[in-house]
């Protein structure tokens, strides 16, 4: 049996992240103090209570960066061979798009732990 954290918050936060980057990636976070957006994540992310400020925005910028290069994979504006340089077989864009994806998870794991 699962939890309603397992089966539904972690999930959503895990999501709102995901959306936040995304934001952040346009443009859209940019006149936002940088603390406010660390308070913002904090509420989000439980490894937010024991890391600092600075600790916390590098997390969300590798997953900001992370983000970014899976949707670029996945809008054909970067190649396989950018990210998976050791595909192979007719499915290299789906192999990179998978390789961008596990790094998403893997930096949202660093945010929310157990979430994957």
């Amino acid at each position: 049996m699962t939890t309603f954290a397992e089966r539904v918050a972690v999930p959503t936060f895990r999501a709102v992240l995901e959306r936040l980057a995304v934001h952040q990636n346009a443009g859209l976070l940019a006149r936002h103090d940088p603390q406010c957006l660390a308070r913002a994540l904090r509420m989000l992310c439980p490894v937010g209570e024991n890391t600092s400020d600075t600790e916390l925005l590098d997390l969300f910028k590798e997953l900001c960066e992370d983000v970014a290069v899976r949707d670029a994979v996945a809008g054909g504006e970067m190649t396989w061979c950018s990210v998976v340089p050791e595909a192979s077989g007719d499915d290299r864009d789906g192999q990179a798009l998978d390789a961008a994806q596990d790094r998403v998870n893997d930096t949202l794991s660093k945010l929310i732990p157990g979430g994957a």
